[in-house]
């Protein structure tokens, strides 16, 4: 034991421990996880009596590789995004499905936007039908 300590040397003895350069790090394809991944992807959800929300967190993805489909009550989202570093490069792809109250929302208001890494889905609520109230003459 004396032996291999002696060769680490004595961290009191005023050793300086390296550094490492954390973003050097995971630019690394030895940890292909990376520091954005779709696997961490962020999803809100947002429902009022006026509109459904989603935003979905897509950084790196372009509107070109991006594809949205609705059937029904159900929204599916696939994307792909090239991720390019000083290791090389890799392809990414991206699926989810969600649905929504298909009772309360119109489909065909349904919109979509990318902007600034974030896809945006909006689906406008139906609008309910006013009560008519009618007073009946008595005769």
């Amino acid at each position: 034991m004396n032996n291999f300590l002696s060769v680490l040397g004595s961290p009191r003895a005023g050793r300086v421990s390296p550094t490492f350069d954390i973003d050097t790090i995971l630019d690394d394809p030895f940890f292909s996880w990376g520091k954005t991944s779709f696997s961490d992807d962020k999803v809100r959800f947002n429902t009022t009596n006026k509109q459904f929300t989603c935003e979905i967190d897509l950084p790196g993805v372009k509107k070109d590789d991006l594809k949205i489909t609705q059937e029904d009550f159900q929204i599916f989202i696939s994307a792909n995004r090239k991720i390019t570093s000083s290791g090389g490069s890799k392809e990414e792809n991206y699926t989810r499905s969600f649905s929504f109250d298909a009772q309360k929302f119109n489909v065909s208001t349904l919109k979509a936007k990318l902007e600034d890494g974030v896809l945006r889905i909006t689906i406008q609520a139906k609008e309910v039908p006013k009560k008519e109230v009618k007073e009946i003459s008595v005769l």
